[in-house]
């Protein structure tokens, strides 16, 4: 009975593969890899319409990547690598972690429409994290409404990121959190 059953599924798979049945990652149709000087890289599943951009500082200071679509006044995403120095435990990185996104929460608060910004935790494929959300009380011409700040810890490396835009939520702020979780390490 049940070899019949998984016969019945497996043939069902097979069917929506062949009709191309869309799947939610189609999105995120292209992975791009970014080198982190003397670091390895990291490989970055990348939604299609999206282009980079990336910001090296002098010698071998962590790289900054930013995303956008062509019109960039809709939303930013920024993400900066951040290797370890020295070694501590992965619980010990995640604590860190936290500790950036509540320092980040407490600044951008001052500024913020809500009256309190939660630090929330999430877990990537290979991390796990922290991020908060807030509304500008009084944005700058040209510049973004809301903001969502975080930091995940993938390997031995922190992951800072910011996503900006002026429509609050959406599929901007989805994707970028599902590409900033689908983040992989790269060892040279």
């Amino acid at each position: 009975m049940l070899r019949g059953k998984l016969y019945v599924v497996s043939v069902i798979l097979l069917l929506l593969t062949v009709i191309g049945v869309s799947h939610p990652t189609d999105a995120f149709a292209k992975s791009n890899r970014y080198v982190l000087p003397g670091h390895g890289a990291i490989a970055v599943a990348v939604p299609a319409e999206w282009a980079d951009s990336i910001h090296q500082p002098r010698g071998e200071s962590p790289p900054t990547i930013v995303f956008r679509t062509a019109d960039s006044s809709k939303f930013q995403v920024l993400i900066t690598p951040i290797w370890h120095v020295n070694k501590k435990s992965d619980e010990a990185r995640v604590r860190s972690a936290k500790s950036i996104v509540e320092a980040s929460a407490g600044k951008a608060a001052s500024s913020a429409i809500e009256q309190e910004l939660p630090v929330r935790p999430f877990s990537g494929r290979l991390g796990k994290g922290y991020y908060f959300s807030a509304t500008d009380r009084n944005p700058e011409p040209g510049g973004y409404r809301y903001l969502t700040q975080g930091a995940i810890v993938i390997d031995d490396l922190t992951v800072t990121f910011t996503i900006l835009t002026n429509s609050g939520s959406g599929d901007a702020v989805t994707d970028a959190l599902q590409m900033i979780k689908e983040i992989r390490r790269i060892r040279s």
